[in-house]
């Protein structure tokens, strides 16, 4: 059932094929030449029926949607792009940085899973491990190489969407080209998944990914934080209040994380893997996860250790193809 969250603007909640994850939040919002999507669902027939259900509930058609704008590239938030256009010929933007983790949108699951395994190995899982872990996190439901955008964002536009005019920021960390649209006048950012009530967001390093992505995180927080904007219109959970306090608690968050992180090494964790598993996760022993969770929980490990690496915290060498890491002036 849409809600309007602030004047002429309503939040759908559209279902995900993930128990952790329910759903996105998609926003809509009425413009001069039709109405605007923020984000759009996973490309699912559950997401499809649910967005145009609630849509239809407002009065609207699907025809009459004329640009869906992607927060990042993520299946929840772009995974419906490609069929909204179809059935509405409407604009689809994304920042110029996004682009799909698989490879340029040409990957099929099965080159992810054989990355996947490379992956995996040489970070430390375990053997008889890795094949559950490749297909737990190997995409089945509703995947589909991302379509290309007709827009692409390069940040600092100022996109005039009926009363408002939502400045177009650049927010890389979660992914390369995530961006955050600031209303400064009325006073609140989407936040896309940059910014969650009480999810931390996933800062990982997957596969050949290169650069430093809780560096980039973090500098993008400091980016948001002079605004002075109070309300996020987060894309999972519900509106955040008070936008400014959760940027801190998210910072502290990650200082925290590191620490926990260097507490394992100290203990005899070398590998990604066991650095993960000697974390406390929000959500349980990382022992108990499934093997998405896991896999998820090491990409987020790695993203850490690359950090405190670039800033002479810690060593990393290769050791038989494995990544190994050790506190810097300790052995």
């Amino acid at each position: 059932m849409a809600v309007e969250v602030v004047p002429g603007i309503q939040q759908l909640k559209v279902p995900l094929p993930m128990a952790f994850l329910p759903y996105v939040l998609v926003y809509v919002i009425k413009g001069a030449d039709g109405y605007t999507l923020i984000d759009s669902g996973w490309a699912t027939d559950d997401s499809w029926n649910a967005l145009i259900e609630q849509l239809h509930e407002l009065g609207i058609d699907i025809k009459d949607v004329a640009h869906v704008i992607a927060t990042h590239i993520h299946p929840d938030h772009y995974g419906l792009a490609g069929r909204i256009r179809d059935a509405s010929g409407c604009e689809v933007v994304l920042h110029e940085k996004e682009h799909w983790m698989g490879g340029g949108g040409t990957s099929t699951p099965e080159e992810m899973a054989e990355q996947s395994r490379r992956w995996l190995h040489r970070h430390g899982t375990p053997a008889a491990t890795i094949q559950e872990m490749v297909r737990a996190s190997t995409p089945a439901r509703g995947w589909q190489a991302p379509p290309e955008p007709d827009t692409r964002l390069k940040g600092g536009e100022r996109l005039k969407i009926g009363p408002y005019t939502l400045e177009v920021t650049w927010t890389p960390g979660h992914t390369a080209g995530h961006i955050c649209l600031v209303e400064h006048e009325a006073n609140f950012m989407m936040t896309g998944d940059h910014v969650l009530p009480t999810i931390t967001p996933n800062v990982s390093i997957y596969g050949d990914q290169q650069g430093d992505p809780l560096k980039d995180f973090l500098d993008s927080m400091d980016k948001l934080k002079p605004m002075g904007i109070q309300r996020g219109l987060a894309a999972h959970e519900h509106v955040i209040e008070d936008l400014p306090a959760r940027l801190d608690e998210l910072k502290e968050h990650h200082a925290n994380r590191l620490n926990e992180m260097f507490t394992a090494i100290r203990n005899g964790a070398e590998t990604t893997y066991d650095i993960a598993a000697g974390i406390l996760w929000g959500p349980g022993s990382f022992h108990k996860f499934g093997g998405w969770q896991q896999r998820a929980a090491m990409a987020e490990t790695l993203a850490h250790l690359v950090y405190a690496r670039n800033r002479g915290l810690l060593k990393e060498e290769e050791r038989l193809g494995v990544m190994v890491y050790t506190l810097a002036g300790e052995r």
